[in-house]
């Protein structure tokens, strides 16, 4: 028989010894896993259990001490960890309702003093939920505070010898769930990313279709002040639009390259080292690893080479580090049901490269029988959450800048004034410009606010 914790027990398995609580049989050896078996358990604040397993099986084992895994009750307003503290645990909330704080530096209006203050920015509720998993993972400090906000039962897995990976080989069950998690919430982030990306397309380009009018429209007037430099308005009026940063932007974009080869030139350098083995699987440049829209059931492993991503026909990255895991989000969030979904972008080889490939429904097997295997996944999905989170902000703070971009009404409002003031002359020599400027002004204001309500909806 062998000890695992109940993270990592599944329908079918049967149990080896007695489970006990208060000196009370609760289930009795024998008992066929059941998901209803398994809810019960935890019900009961069950950590761990005996299972029955092969001889084979016992031999390999590693047993997990019951003094590495604790379940630990938390008062209202206790705290599970503090912000700066050392990510010595991974934690499971098994029930109740936490808050997650971050120190804020805020002034004292009365003292001047700067003092911290603690703000809320998440909140973590349900059952069963992994939490604290990318500090220990990377082995960095806590980014943030962990506040019991009712009673909580929280499940704390130690990070042995400050070591993730030497944690997960001997918990490779548990390594597996907490690869889940991350690769849902990963799944959501990018998801956002991408509908954020498909907003933000749609607004530069009527940000830029606006700007190269805009742009038209001052060097029309150039040229009519040119022929009618009597007429000093004309000149004062296209001495402020130059000066107005909207010009800067509209000259900008008028004579972008839209060509998208420079960032080519930095990728394609060749790898001069590269690995045999039956295990391995060669491409050649250029070709093809798996396409946008195929059925995401293989786990990649770079070896050697380089990787480009791409959306369409735009690259959107390049994966060149040796280990780097790619298309585990796929895989991870739907191995266990088989129903696999769609990949969301093309890998292509940029150089000739090297991978391993591992098939979904031979990934519980292949971490089985090498357990470091799911510490990398879980390294790489570790390190991808805080830049795709990064990614997102950045992403919404960008759109939040063009949207004042597109705001353009005092601007068109101020020049059809300006036009109003000369209409007799106007009607004679700007006649063509004159309609411009008030479809320009309609079609920003229409834009603008169409754009707002839509990004307030994301």
């Amino acid at each position: 028989m062998k000890e695992i914790i109940i993270e990592g027990l599944k329908p079918g398995d049967i149990l080896a010894a007695n489970v006990m609580s208060a000196r009370n049989i609760l289930v009795k050896s024998g008992s066929v896993i059941t998901k209803k078996l398994i809810t019960k358990l935890r019900e009961f604040g069950v950590v761990s259990v005996y299972i029955e397993s092969s001889e084979e099986e016992e031999k390999t084992a590693e047993i997990i001490p019951e003094k590495t895994v604790k379940t630990v009750k938390f008062k209202i307003g206790e705290y599970v960890c503090r912000q700066g503290d050392e990510s010595e645990f991974i934690y499971i909330l098994k029930d109740g309702f936490l808050d997650v704080l971050v120190n804020e530096e805020i002034e004292d209006k009365l003292t001047g003093k700067k003092k911290i203050k603690k703000r809320k920015i998440a909140e973590i509720v349900g059952y069963n939920i992994n939490f604290g998993e990318i500090g220990a993972i990377l082995g960095v400090k806590r980014t943030a505070s962990i506040k019991a906000v009712t009673p909580s039962e929280v499940l704390m897995i130690p990070v042995e010898k400050n070591s993730f990976v030497y944690s997960m080989k001997k918990h490779p069950e548990l390594g597996i769930s907490i690869a889940e998690t991350m690769a849902l919430r990963l799944k959501e982030t990018d998801e956002k990313i991408r509908t954020l990306s498909n907003f933000t397309q749609k607004l530069e380009k009527t940000i830029d279709y606006n700007a190269k009018a805009f742009y038209s429209l001052v060097l029309s007037l150039s040229k009519v002040f040119a022929e009618n430099s009597n007429e000093i308005w004309i000149g004062k009026l296209l001495d402020f639009l130059k000066s107005h940063e909207h010009y800067n932007y509209a000259t900008k974009i008028f004579r972008k390259n839209t060509l998208n080869t420079i960032e080519e030139n930095n990728t394609e350098k060749d790898e001069t080292v590269y690995f045999i083995s039956k295990d391995i699987k060669e491409y050649e440049k250029e070709q093809i690893i798996c396409n946008e829209g195929d059925i995401g059931k293989e786990i990649y492993i770079l070896v050697a080479g380089r990787i480009g991503v791409y959306v369409g026909n735009h690259r959107v990255a390049t994966i060149s580090a040796r280990g780097s895991v790619i298309g585990e989000i796929a895989v991870l969030t739907s191995f266990k049901t088989g129903q696999y979904q769609k990949r969301t972008a093309t890998l292509k080889a940029i150089t000739y490269t090297q991978i391993v490939i591992i098939e979904g429904s031979q990934l519980t097997q292949k971490i089985n029988e090498d357990p470091g295997l799911i510490a990398q996944i879980n390294i790489s999905l570790a390190q991808r959450l805080p830049e795709a989170d990064s990614s997102y902000i950045n992403l919404r703070n960008n759109i939040i800048k063009q949207l004042q971009i597109l705001s353009q009404e005092e601007l068109y409002s101020k020049i059809s004034q300006t036009f109003n003031s000369h209409l007799s002359l106007v009607e004679f020599i700007l006649k063509e410009e004159y309609k411009l400027i008030q479809l320009l002004k309609n079609k920003v204001g229409i834009d603008s606010q169409k754009f707002k309500q839509e990004f307030d909806t994301l």
